[in-house]
């Protein structure tokens, strides 16, 4: 048994042909306890998520992919929600930087300077492998930048809550990367985990998922100059497949089904869940409502008149 810890799902509209239906399908195929679903800057299959792993017995894990802006440039970090607490941080950050935040193509642009321990309460960190923030400055092989890097991210996410993840998806560098991330993890005491990012459902489907991408990038598969972020290796590996990619350490694999066990978040579905809104004083709830609605209402008619004007 093995848990997969990074899972994109046509959620992800920018790179996922995952169908729910077929992951928790094959999940029981494939030996898979339990899966993270970690969609790229969104939670809006949580519920869809939550309901069908349910129904299968698949124990559900709720994460997300963040693009981070840092010095090392645009980085991946993944968040996963170790109880209901870290769920709701990790709702709150992404619903402010779809407020706040740049835009990296379509996608929000969380500044470095956002992650803040007091607002990260029960959330683990994964470090997003060789293309988060310390993966890139452990493959530019400065030491210097990666304690650095190191360090700030276990003060904000404490040595527990800090993994590192080694994969073997034949990225280029894939292999200095994961030597020195082992090291790193041994040397400063921190938990390992083995994960493989998942796009696709199957090895087979890879093309498939390539066509999908070129839609995405606005190119086609003919393009010769166009170099594909993906490769074969990322389909939905079953527990065999995972203890055998990982046999020179299959703790890694192990540490997986660790870190599901500590992710336990549960929804109370079937209740009305709106939000608490602060009343001035002197106006009832459905006054306050209507005078927003108005508001809104001579806001829009200003926009309008001024692009008709023009």
């Amino acid at each position: 048994m093995i848990s997969h810890l990074r899972v994109h799902s046509g959620f992800s509209v920018v790179d996922s042909t995952v169908r729910l239906n077929d992951l928790f399908a094959a999940a029981k195929d494939k030996n898979i306890a339990a899966i993270a679903l970690t969609d790229v800057s969104n939670l809006f299959a949580a519920v869809k998520f939550y309901k069908q792993a349910l129904k299968s017995g698949t124990k559900p894990i709720f994460g997300v992919e963040l693009k981070i802006d840092t010095d090392f440039g645009v980085c991946d970090l993944v968040l996963l929600a170790e109880n209901n607490e870290g769920y709701q941080n990790i709702v709150k950050l992404v619903s402010k930087a779809y407020q706040e935040a740049e835009r990296f193509g379509s996608i929000p642009l969380i500044p470095r300077e956002w992650l803040k321990r007091d607002f990260l309460d029960g959330v683990i960190c994964l470090n997003g492998g060789q293309n988060g923030e310390l993966g890139k400055a452990i493959l530019q092989q400065n030491k210097e930048a990666t304690k650095s890097v190191l360090d700030s991210y276990i003060e904000i996410f404490g040595k527990d809550n800090f993994i590192i993840e080694i994969h073997k998806l034949k990225y280029e560098n894939e292999g200095l990367y994961n030597e020195k991330a082992l090291n790193l993890a041994s040397e400063n005491d921190l938990l390992a985990v083995a994960t493989n990012l998942t796009v696709f459902m199957e090895a087979e489907d890879f093309d498939i998922h390539e066509i999908r991408s070129c839609i995405n990038e606005k190119t086609t598969i003919l393009d010769e100059t166009r170099k594909t972020k993906f490769t074969r290796e990322q389909y939905l590996k079953s527990s065999d497949e995972m203890y055998s990619v990982f046999n020179f350490a299959p703790v890694l694999v192990d540490n997986t089904l660790a870190i599901a066990k500590r992710c336990n978040v549960t929804f109370d579905l079937g209740k009305p869940c709106l939000p608490q809104m602060d009343i001035p004083e002197g106006l009832t709830e459905r006054e306050y409502f209507s005078k927003l609605c108005y508001q809104g209402l001579d806001k829009t008619r200003k926009s309008t008149s001024k692009q008709t004007s023009r």
